[in-house]
């Protein structure tokens, strides 16, 4: 449970920081 519980939280935050790299590469490729 605890270890489900941390894979959730990091796939949560390496979401959010991979949309953040994409929103500034598109932004940095236009």
């Amino acid at each position: 449970m605890k270890e489900n519980n941390l894979t959730r939280r990091s796939f949560l935050k390496t979401s959010a920081v991979a949309g953040a790299v994409g929103v500034i590469g598109t932004g940095s490729a236009g």
